[in-house]
């Protein structure tokens, strides 16, 4: 699009052909004004472009972090606490079904109920596994299950 700009502002036809995804029919509808009077495309596009651009590199990074990250398994509260990159996700599981203000605080924490896995669980990031540490060091033993 940054390109497809320059050749428009050099009126530079030839140029603009020789871009990837060039037609006749893109030069003649880029090149008609807009409404207010613009040829080529608009800033915001560019500026939208720019952001997908990075936000899509975030979560590349994310996702690669993710995969390297080991799987653990340890007990707090007598809850275990699982850590599961193969499912992407933080996993909780309780001894039995915990109590009502336990499972609001769950969904509250985004945490999950998962019949299959049999466990309340949430997307694997680094604030997921903060989250679910601190949820189970402030519950207190008694209260981990009815």
């Amino acid at each position: 699009m940054k390109a497809a700009n320059k050749c428009i502002k050099k009126k530079d036809r030839d140029g603009f052909l020789k871009l990837r995804f060039a037609t006749p029919e893109l030069w003649e509808e880029i090149n008609s004004p807009s409404r207010l009077g613009y040829t080529g495309y608009a800033g915001y596009s560019l500026q939208n472009n720019n952001a997908n651009i990075a936000r899509i590199k975030k979560r590349i990074a994310l996702l690669e972090k993710v995969e390297t990250m080991p799987g653990s398994e340890t007990e707090i509260n007598g809850v275990r606490f699982v850590t599961n990159p193969e499912a992407n996700r933080v996993q909780l599981f309780f001894p039995g079904i915990p109590p009502k203000e336990v499972r609001k605080k769950l969904h509250q924490n985004g945490f999950h109920w998962s019949r299959s896995a049999g466990a309340w669980q949430r997307q694997l990031t680094p604030r997921a596994l903060y989250v679910a540490k601190s949820f189970l060091k402030n519950l207190d033993s008694g209260t981990a299950h009815e």
